[in-house]
């Protein structure tokens, strides 16, 4: 059986808008110990901004990530994952993720992470439009070895899970 909604999806209105630190974040679940145990964790939101513009297809994000804060509730861990084998956070404190909105429920952009850009998708979840704000919520799969960061295979997944949350207001 197929449903449609009687309201149709409401579009932020045009404006600049800020990605709202306090209320924004980057989830990642992946698993370690050759696939036996599960990681999950986060990533603080460090800035952002979102152009939405009319038509909505032509809006634009930027978000970055701050990828000294990883938390997975393992401090001997996330030590592991600042360090130089693996996102080298001392050289390269920043994750960017930069899209165009498009048509639809996905944004389609780059990533980059240690100075390495490749493309990324997103799906786009939740939207849920406020007078002057909106927030979101959008998933995703990244393979690490593509951004060049292949240190401790088998004890560390290739691919992780994220799951994007983001306020972002007038």
């Amino acid at each position: 059986m197929t449903t449609e909604s009687s309201q149709p999806i409401a579009a932020p209105s045009a404006g600049t808008y800020t990605v709202d630190t306090s209320a924004s974040k980057v989830t990642f679940a992946t698993k370690h110990l050759f696939g036996l145990g599960s990681v999950q964790g986060v990533f603080p939101v460090r800035s952002g901004s979102v152009q939405v513009t009319d038509p909505v297809a032509d809006s634009s994000i930027r978000v970055e990530i701050d990828a000294a804060g990883v938390d997975s509730a393992n401090p001997g861990r996330d030590k592991q994952v600042r360090a130089k084998g693996l996102l080298d956070t001392a050289a390269h404190p920043t994750i960017v993720f930069s899209a165009g909105v498009g048509e639809g429920s996905t944004l389609t952009g780059t990533l980059t992470v240690r100075e390495v850009t490749r493309p990324l998708t997103l799906q786009v979840h939740e939207l849920s439009v406020q007078p002057g704000a909106f927030t979101a919520r959008a998933t995703t799969t990244v393979d690490r070895y593509e951004f060049g960061i292949v240190a401790k295979k088998g004890l560390a997944a290739r691919m992780l899970d994220l799951t994007v949350e983001v306020r972002c207001t007038l």
